[in-house]
């Protein structure tokens, strides 16, 4: 008899094989995290610019660091004469 593979397979219920999820957090530590305040991080939500998702977990906002970090990296730069040239 012929092995089959069933590629379509569902992990193990206890989820052992599957990674812990990345917690969130709330927007006054993201705004220490980048230097902002909380009002500024609002201000941009408002106005439909915010950078990174936001999540709404009951009535808060809610965030996941390591996509705020990949905002942050990818707006910083070596000096800042680089970044008036890439400002320009």
């Amino acid at each position: 008899m012929a092995e089959t593979s069933n590629d379509n397979a569902l992990p193990a219920p206890d989820g052992a094989d599957s990674p812990a999820p990345e917690p969130l957090v709330d927007m006054p530590t993201v705004a220490n995290h980048i230097g902002l305040s909380v009002a500024a991080l609002r201000k941009w939500r408002q106005q439909g610019i915010m950078p990174f998702p936001t999540y709404a977990v009951g009535r808060s906002l809610r965030f996941k660091m390591s996509e705020v970090d990949a905002y942050v990296s990818a707006r910083s730069y070596r000096n800042a004469a680089e970044a008036r040239y890439l400002a320009a």
